[in-house]
């Protein structure tokens, strides 16, 4: 579902599927999970090869964004492509993720 790398200080989590649907979300929630456990404070989500999200895992990533910002931690999201760009558009989700178009303009937003 994931692969993984690190570059500087930042966790990249790359998602490797083409649709992440509600059966999913279980492994999903669990991967991020053990990212926040390592306590992990700047993190990229690279959706460049995700078509579909499904609504619970939407639900899953703002669980992880807020867990992310009550620890003192960044999560940016980055190469959404057009369908699920519209989806975080429509449901104001660009509002509250950081959301870049390039992995590499993510990277450097990190100050």
């Amino acid at each position: 579902m994931f692969q993984v790398e690190t570059k500087n200080d930042i966790l990249i989590m790359s998602l490797t599927q083409s649709s992440v649907t509600m059966y999913d979300n279980e492994q999903f929630k669990k991967a991020f999970n053990e990212v926040l456990d390592k306590g992990v404070k700047k993190m990229v989500l690279d959706m460049s090869r995700t078509d579909f999200i499904s609504s619970l895992v939407i639900a899953s990533l703002i669980y992880v964004l807020k867990q992310m910002n009550s620890r003192g931690g960044e999560l940016k999201i980055c190469g959404l492509k057009e369908k699920v760009k519209e989806v975080f558009e429509m449901t104001n989700l660009d509002k509250i993720f950081a959301i870049y178009d390039t992995k590499e303009n993510a990277l450097a937003s990190f100050v």
